[in-house]
């Protein structure tokens, strides 16, 4: 069986140049503009033909760049034959030369799968790759984030080739792996290539935190927080100041309602703010170790007042700490507000008291290692 690792790609060798003799003139000219509205009647429904040597002529200055890039990316014939195609057609329903397509445009021919563009155009099942890398490749189609489900890799390696897109991934991995992730997660990796192709950025270390941004903000649910993780990881490796949070963390609740650092020591905020920018774990973790920290403050600010900074912690405050958090209530040194109101004053689970001491571990454990 066939893998994404098997998947078609220029030449090792090549490097894409486009002709500068081609005419890439937007407009349709008027015989190409005549030509397409008749192959339209005979290259579509029950009555297909072949197109004749004519048709092939007179259309011979959209289809030469199309073959091109196809033939430089190693297509199939098959393949070939079906994305020059679905272009051709859309030329005569659009009315304009795939030169002169929008972004808008595009979007609309490739559709948002696979499964979607084959039952429009009737077509074999890889060929909507090579139209998007055609896109991609002749016409600076960027817009990879809105374009649906496709396969990151298989098209990156068509229009990077295969050394480029095998070295940054190789990077990333080993990145990864010295950050304590799994090195093998495909969803980042995916997360870095799509950030490549929608930049047409084939140097990783040149990615913009913008680029990542857009890929959060209009990207498909699935890659989000991948790309937020990927943000921390280029955070952690110096080529970003802080990381993203993708979360919109106002949307469970009203604007103000619930203030998660209300009533904690500013000093203690900085460290807590700082640990939260520079910790490289996943979302809901990072999330909930956050609101734990915060928690610890209150307490502190309650029961040592002249204790402000991290620095100030000693054996006895934490032993302290630990004797606290064993009685700890559901609502306790926190804001809960409308949350929890049927459980406050409880007693909190054995997890819940766990996860806190964890967290405060987890805590000065980083800032240790800070120095």
């Amino acid at each position: 069986m066939k893998t994404e690792y098997d998947a078609p790609a220029p030449f090792d060798y090549e490097v894409w140049q486009p002709d500068p003799d081609w005419d890439c003139s937007p407009e349709l000219q008027p015989i190409e503009r005549d030509t397409l509205i008749k192959l339209a009647q005979y290259v579509v429904g029950r009555h297909k033909q072949n197109w004749s040597n004519c048709v092939r002529q007179r259309l011979s200055r959209l289809i030469i760049p199309l073959r091109a890039a196809l033939k430089w990316m190693n297509a199939a014939s098959t393949t070939t034959n079906s994305a020059i195609h679905d272009i051709i057609l859309e030329m005569h329903r659009l009315e304009k030369n795939y030169w002169s397509w929008t972004q808008d445009d595009w979007l609309e021919v490739l559709c948002s799968s696979e499964e979607v563009f084959r039952k429009k155009y009737g077509s074999c099942g890889n060929c909507r790759q090579y139209v998007l890398a055609i896109a991609w490749l002749l016409c600076g189609f960027n817009r990879l984030e809105a374009a649906g489900c496709f396969y990151h890799y298989r098209l990156s390696v068509k229009v990077f080739g295969r050394p480029a897109t095998e070295a940054a991934v190789n990077k990333l991995q080993e990145n990864m792996q010295r950050l304590g992730f799994v090195a093998a997660d495909n969803n980042i990796r995916n997360a870095l290539l799509l950030s490549m192709l929608c930049q047409r950025q084939v140097d990783p270390e040149k990615l913009e935190l913008e680029t990542l941004k857009r890929v959060i903000t209009y990207g498909p649910v699935y890659m989000r927080r991948s790309a937020a993780t990927l943000s921390r990881i280029f955070a952690a490796m110096g080529l970003f100041p802080a990381g993203i949070d993708h979360r919109i963390l106002e949307r469970r609740r009203p604007h103000g309602e619930y203030r998660a650092t209300s009533n904690v020591p500013e000093e203690w905020l900085r460290w807590c703010e700082r640990w939260r920018k520079t910790a490289i774990k996943a979302p809901s973790s990072e999330l909930s170790t956050w609101y734990r920290i915060l928690q610890c403050g209150r307490w502190l600010k309650a029961t040592h007042p002249d204790i402000h900074s991290p620095a100030d912690w000693s054996r006895d405050i934490a032993l302290e700490y630990v004797a606290a958090v064993c009685q700890m209530k559901i609502g306790q040194w926190s804001e809960p507000r409308h949350m929890y109101q049927n459980r406050i004053g409880q007693l909190m689970t054995a997890s819940a008291r766990a996860g806190i001491l964890q967290a405060i571990r987890v805590f000065f454990r980083d800032l240790q290692e800070w120095g």
